[in-house]
C-alpha cells in the first residue's frame, strides 16, 4: 500500500532539523508544541541535549490556547525566556499543532523583536517533512536574517553547511569536520554564527557536506559572491565499509544515506575499483549532485522493491527491516537521523 511503512520507524522530523541548526548559536529555539515534539527532539534527534549549552524552549501550547486567541500567552513565555538568558536572537519553530491551527509565527516574531529588540524570526515547519527539510528552513532564515557583508575581510574562513548530528554523528564529530578543513573552518550552528553572518566578507569559501545546506550555500553565492563545493570528508565508517566490499569489484552497490556522504563514499569506493555504484537517498536529491540512475525513495513497498536489483546494500542497519527478501550483502554505515542509534 503506497505511503504505508511496515517496516520502517519514522525519520526524524523536519522540526527536529531546524532545532539541530540552530541549537548551540546562542539564540533562544522556541519550539511551538504542546510539549511532544520538544520531547522527541530532547530525547531522540538531538545528542546535544544532555550535555551542550543550547537553549530550547517548549512552548506547552494547547490548540484552544491558540483557537481562542490565545497567542499573547506564548508571546509572555517567550519574552520571558528571552529576559533571562541575554540570547543573540529568538527562533519560532513550526510543529504539526501550530500548522494545522495556522498560528501566525512570522506576526509573532515581529512583536518579539519589537519588545526585546533582538532579531526574531519563524521557521515553518509542520512536523510532516523531514529532517533535512528542516535544516534548509533553518539555513535560509539565517542568512536572510541574520547575513550582512561586514566590513572585516581578513578572516578568510571556510564555512561549513549540513554538518549537524542528523547528518554526521556516527561518521564524524564535528571537531573532526573542522579539522579536515584547516583551522579557519567553522560550523554554521557554532556559537560563532551569529558574528560570522553578519561579516560574511571574512568567508572565503562555503562547504556544503548535506543537501540541506545547498540552498543557503548558493543564495549566498548570489547574494555575498561566496563560492561553494559540494564535500564530505573521508572518515573510518567509509574505509570499514569499503573493507568489507573488497572482494565484490563485480558488484552492484547501493548506498544509501543523506546525498554528500553517500557521494563521498561512491567515489572512494570507484577508486578502489568498484565499477558499479549507486546512490540512493530517503531524504532531499540535488539534481545536480546526482548521477543519472541515482534513486530517490518515498514509498516503502518500492523501496523493497527496488534493492533486489543490487548485490550490496550500504546503508543503516535499521533498513534491515525491510529487506528479509534481499539475498545480497549488507554493510552498516550508520545514519543518526534514521535510527537514532550509534550501534556502538
Amino acid at each position: 500500500m503506497k505511503g504505508f511503512f511496515q517496516y520502517l520507524a519514522p525519520f526524524a522530523p523536519d522540526y527536529s532539523g531546524a532545532a539541530a541548526v540552530l541549537y548551540e548559536m546562542g539564540g533562544l529555539a522556541v519550539l511551538c508544541d504542546p510539549g511532544g515534539c520538544s520531547g522527541n527532539v530532547c530525547g531522540y534527534d538531538e545528542p546535544r541535549f544532555y550535555g551542550g549549552s543550547g537553549a530550547l524552549l517548549s512552548a506547552a501550547l494547547r490548540d484552544l490556547d491558540a483557537i481562542l486567541g490565545k497567542d499573547g500567552a506564548l508571546q509572555r513565555k517567550v519574552l520571558g525566556a528571552a529576559a533571562q538568558g541575554g540570547y543573540a536572537f529568538t527562533a519560532l519553530i513550526g510543529t504539526p499543532v501550530s500548522s494545522v491551527i495556522g498560528m501566525d509565527l512570522r506576526a509573532l516574531c515581529r512583536s518579539i523583536e519589537r519588545e526585546t529588540g533582538r532579531t526574531a524570526f519563524e521557521v515553518n515547519t509542520d512536523g510532516i517533512g523531514l529532517y533535512d527539510q528542516g535544516q534548509r528552513k533553518a539555513y535560509l532564515q539565517l542568512i536572510r536574517r541574520l547575513g550582512a557583508v561586514g566590513t572585516d575581510a581578513q578572516d578568510a574562513a571556510i564555512g561549513v553547511l549540513g554538518a549537524t548530528p542528523l547528518d554526521t554523528l556516527g561518521l564524524l564529530p564535528p571537531e573532526q569536520v573542522r579539522a579536515h578543513y584547516g583551522p579557519s573552518a567553522f560550523l554554521y550552528g557554532d556559537p560563532c554564527t551569529v558574528e560570522r553572518l553578519g561579516n560574511l566578507a571574512g568567508v572565503r569559501e562555503n562547504r556544503v557536506v548535506s543537501p540541506s545546506g545547498l540552498a543557503a550555500a548558493r543564495e549566498m553565492e548570489a547574494q555575498f559572491g561566496i563560492r561553494y563545493q559540494t564535500d564530505f570528508p573521508r572518515c573510518a565508517a567509509f574505509d570499514r565499509a569499503a573493507e568489507r566490499l573488497s572482494g565484490r569489484k563485480g558488484a552492484r552497490i547501493l548506498i544509501l544515506h543523506q546525498q554528500m556522504a553517500a557521494n563521498a563514499l561512491r567515489e572512494q569506493l570507484e577508486a578502489e575499483g568498484h565499477a558499479d555504484v549507486t546512490v540512493g537517498t530517503w531524504f532531499l536529491l540535488d539534481k545536480d549532485c546526482a548521477r543519472e540512475g541515482d534513486l530517490s525513495f518515498a514509498d516503502e513497498d518500492a523501496f523493497i522493491d527496488a534493492v533486489q536489483a543490487f548485490d550490496a546494500v550500504v546503508a543503516d542497519p535499521l533498513y534491515a527491516r525491510a529487506l528479509e527478501r534481499f539475498a545480497g550483502a549488507f554493510v552498516l554505515l550508520e545514519h543518526f537521523a534514521v535510527s537514532g542509534d550509534l550501534y556502538i
